[in-house]
């Protein structure tokens, strides 16, 4: 059983002849069997469709002549379509049925749309139709999104809508967009709502715009946040906008709070930032510029004493919030935001993760003095703001870093070493020819080796 297990796993072609000739043999153990026909599926070769298809008639037990239709499904191959419509119709057991229609979800053939399509319809059995709600989605057949849609207008319950909603999320159709919105005007249903978001953001049509732009401020966190992913995804710039504006209004409502406050009620605090992280995110990618100020004010510090599970949960909450914030400002192109990120809550920043977030969006802003400003973060007592800082150097171009680069291939950490070797040979500036020579071949880490080979390189041409 275990090899047939490991053999299915390994994907191995040539492991199918054996596997068919064992299965030739008298096997009483079941789960044996079953190992054996799920191997079958997983490797996906034809040559074990006659023994699945002949298993669907000799096997009496229904978890057996189930394993063989889910391995026929993981096959799919269209020839194996009628025999298993027939067991779909004749097969006596409940098990098998559902498997049959989770397996018609592996074919896109008109065949197997059409009967999920009328199982769909059939009002008799809840769970079968379920399977076949998300068979259907599955096949992600073009043909499947009106049959769905028809069905999520005479759904009798949330909880079904809510699996049709998900199924078409997948399908991505703009034919789905009106009917989508409309049912979200007439549903309170929060989880309902949350997930119609979802697959108008999905399905990326400029249509969805205007109702989007309404769900940043539903009463809903998840509605809220899931309205800012979709409008990231439409790429509109003018979107940046009301992001920005929403991000700016939780600033100062979290301002207002005191500590207390903020610990006292998390939940609502910690749904605020985790909007503000992927609204900072947006602005970030369609337009910082517009969103500058709202970038600014969520870059703030804020003191969050850390003595119990909640406060660390907030304080993570803010460390997110700024990080989001610090990263957004290096594409704003302004001196404003070059004057925060130089200054005590961005280069000088006593959490060193955000010091080399805001060293990186220094370097990225590209201003005349970039380089000057991140020179003495080389010599920082942490690792990985050294590392950022001879990453950036290198891609800033400006040759007063060369010396200082030099210095750094001596610094005890690799990864430092490395991306200062990579940031000489970018300058091009020969002065590190022997340096990086001599450390291409005796430095301990493979991986400054390498980095410092590659310079050489650069630097011969």
């Amino acid at each position: 059983r275990r090899a047939a297990i490991s053999l299915g796993f390994r994907g191995q072609p040539e492991a199918v002849a054996p596997i068919l000739e064992r299965l030739a043999k008298p096997e009483e153990n079941p789960h044996v069997r079953s190992a054996i026909y799920t191997a079958l599926g997983r490797l996906g070769d034809r040559r074990a469709l006659a023994a699945l298809m002949a298993c669907m008639d000799k096997e009496m037990r229904d978890e057996l002549r189930s394993d063989c239709v889910a391995s026929l499904g993981m096959i799919g191959d269209k020839s194996t379509l009628p025999r298993l419509l027939t067991s779909l119709h004749n097969d006596p057991s409940f098990l098998v049925k559902s498997r049959i229609v989770d397996a018609l979800g592996n074919f896109q053939d008109s065949i197997s749309v059409a009967t999920l399509v009328d199982l769909i319809s059939d009002k008799g059995n809840r769970a079968l139709r379920q399977r076949a709600i998300r068979a259907l989605g599955q096949t992600g057949s073009q043909a499947a999104a009106k049959p769905l849609l028809k069905a999520l207008a005479a759904s009798p319950s949330d909880s079904e809508r809510l699996l049709l909603v998900k199924v078409l999320t997948d399908l991505r159709q703009k034919v789905a967009v009106a009917p989508l919105i409309e049912l979200l005007r007439n549903t309170d249903a929060p989880h309902l709502r949350t997930q119609i978001v979802i697959a108008l953001g999905a399905i990326r049509d400029g249509d969805t715009y205007p109702t989007l732009i309404n769900m940043l401020t539903d009463e809903i966190p998840a509605v809220r946040y899931f309205s800012v992913r979709g409008l990231q995804e439409l790429r509109r710039r003018e979107a940046a906008i009301p992001i920005a504006k929403q991000s700016t209004q939780i600033s100062q409502r979290l301002e207002k709070k005191t500590a207390y406050e903020l610990l006292s009620d998390p939940l609502p605090v910690l749904a605020d930032l985790s909007f503000q992280v992927v609204a900072l995110q947006a602005l970030a990618d369609l337009d910082a510029p517009a969103g500058i100020e709202a970038l600014l004010r969520a870059a703030r510090p804020r003191e969050i004493p850390r003595n119990s599970a909640v406060s660390l949960k907030i304080a993570e909450g803010f460390y997110q919030q700024r990080r989001a914030a610090l990263n957004g400002l290096g594409y704003t192109r302004s001196r404003k935001a070059a004057t925060f990120l130089k200054g005590s809550a961005g280069l000088g920043d006593p959490d060193f993760r955000l010091r080399a977030v805001a060293v990186r969006s220094l370097a990225v802003l590209g201003l005349f003095d970039a380089a000057e400003n991140l020179l003495p973060l080389l010599s920082d007592p942490m690792a990985e703001v050294r590392w950022t800082a001879a990453t950036m150097l290198g891609r800033l171009k400006d040759q007063k870093a060369v010396k200082p680069l030099i210095e750094s291939l001596s610094d005890p950490n690799a990864e430092v070493r490395r991306q200062a070797a990579f940031s000489l040979g970018y300058l091009g500036n020969r002065k590190a020819y022997d340096r990086l020579r001599h450390l291409a071949s005796n430095d301990d880490s493979e991986t400054v080796r390498t980095a410092a080979s590659y310079s050489v390189r650069l630097l011969d041409k």
